[in-house]
């Protein structure tokens, strides 16, 4: 018999104890349960991380849980998927579906000069905007193709609509100014490789 002491990869779910409803699905292993609230300790700005700040802006704490134990890490993340979907994404403070690294494979347009004088946006400002919202950049670079936009709620409201103007117009256009350079390229694989995003980059057109 095998110890359950080997499956070292897990599912678990955060629960508001106010309403008992699971509003996060994960997976992971050893203390990544924990992080979470780890992270919400900071100023970062996502779903997840405001739910938790008002759980304990009321005078609760977080309810956590491992639900499942896996010896094998595809069975893991299978279970979360389905687990996701069991509960819905939209009732969930989760951006994907599932945390299934995702391979990206970018090949660099030719470089066309033109004489007409453009407007370039500066590559510290790029950078921060990349860096302080990888989180909706990941939803992003995951969507179905190209022309694809990101809806964040089917009845838009001022808040909605001003998510879904830095997703598919602020973070498009600092993304291809960082990208258009190979020398952001490792640090670009560094930023998303958290978000299970592996950035393939293929050599540049002469």
């Amino acid at each position: 018999m095998i110890s359950q002491r080997l499956a070292i990869w897990y599912v678990y779910e955060l629960t508001d104890p106010r309403n008992g409803q699971v509003f996060y699905v994960g997976k992971g292993k050893d203390n990544r349960i924990n992080e979470h609230e780890v992270e919400a300790k900071t100023d970062h700005p996502s779903y997840k991380c405001n739910k938790i700040r008002s759980i304990w802006a009321a005078g609760h704490e977080v309810v956590k849980q491992k639900v499942a134990m896996f010896w094998d890490e595809e069975a893991a993340y299978q279970h979360e998927e389905d687990r996701i979907a069991e509960i819905g994404l939209n009732n969930l403070t989760n951006i994907f579906g599932g945390g299934r690294r995702k391979d990206i494979t970018y090949s660099l347009p030719k470089r066309v000069t033109s004489k007409k004088t453009k407007v370039v946006a500066p590559m510290d400002v790029c950078w921060t905007i990349l860096r302080r919202f990888t989180g909706w950049l990941a939803l992003w670079l995951r969507r179905p193709n190209d022309k694809s936009r990101i809806i964040v709620n089917d009845k838009p409201t001022l808040r909605s609509a001003a998510i879904e103007c830095l997703v598919n117009v602020i973070l498009p256009i600092a993304w291809k100014r960082v990208i258009a350079d190979p020398k952001n390229h490792a640090e670009l694989q560094e930023l998303l490789r958290p978000w299970n995003i592996n950035l393939v980059f293929e050599p540049q057109t002469p």
